[in-house]
């Protein structure tokens, strides 16, 4: 069992020969419709919607020291996108371990970010002397995790001197966000069920916040899933969960 953030799994379109499905693969199309409709609904209102707006909602009209933009990583500007995996480098490369990071892990979350399905949300802090600067970002994708369409949310950085300002949580608040709205435009196809990632066990800071955020163990992650067999101490990471009320 793998989780969804180790499995690069994009969007397919299905095509039959016939009229006769199984059970399985009609019930394969219909989270696939799903999807389809959550990335429809959620790029439709963002982009009618412009960064100044998109972050007055995050975070209040008050406040127009950060600005928000989502989008997939061509959206960005080459800076930006350097920006993103400078980020992601020091936050994530002391987990990993900087031989792993090097020969593996920078490549293969640079091809991840890449794929069609990726979508960023960025905020960047517009008080900077010389230009905005990347404070947060996140990275999600509408996707099938073991049946069930759901929100799963790959990345979630932030820039170490602006922790502790609550942008983690407004990131995460936006992913509940575009969850709801699909839900709530959906009329045939099953809802999403929830917000997924995955977690360092190590990483006590993070899996604190989430907890405060309402997530739990996941019933697939390792500690559960495999709680009786001989390779649930093995994975270095866990799978965490909150459903959509």
């Amino acid at each position: 069992m793998k989780s969804q953030a180790e499995v690069t799994m994009g969007l397919a379109t299905h095509s039959g020969s016939g009229s006769r499905r199984s059970g399985s693969r009609t019930a394969k199309d219909t989270v696939l419709c799903t999807l389809a409709h959550a990335y429809a609904v959620t790029d439709c209102t963002l982009t009618l919607d412009d960064d100044a707006n998109l972050g007055n909602r995050l975070f209040g009209s008050s406040d127009d020291n950060f600005k928000v933009r989502v989008g997939a990583l061509s959206s960005f500007t080459a800076s930006q996108q350097r920006e993103l995996f400078e980020v992601l480098q020091q936050n994530m490369a002391p987990f990993y371990g900087a031989h792993s990071w090097k020969t593996k892990m920078a490549r293969q979350k640079k091809k991840e970010s890449k794929q069609t399905d990726a979508r960023f949300a960025a905020v960047f802090d517009t008080q900077h002397a010389n230009d905005e600067k990347l404070a947060a970002f996140m990275q999600f994708r509408f996707v099938e995790e073991e049946g069930e369409p759901v929100v799963y949310i790959y990345e979630l950085q932030v820039q170490a001197n602006y922790q502790t300002q609550g942008l983690g949580k407004k990131l995460v608040a936006l992913a509940e966000q575009q969850g709801n709205r699909a839900n709530q435009a959906l009329t045939s196809a099953p809802p999403l069920t929830k917000v997924m990632l995955t977690v360092h066990k190590s990483n006590e800071r993070a899996r604190a916040f989430y907890r405060r955020l309402g997530f739990d163990v996941d019933d697939i992650s390792p500690a559960k899933s495999d709680a009786e067999g001989d390779d649930a101490g093995y994975y270095d990471y866990e799978i965490l969960s909150k459903p959509f009320s």
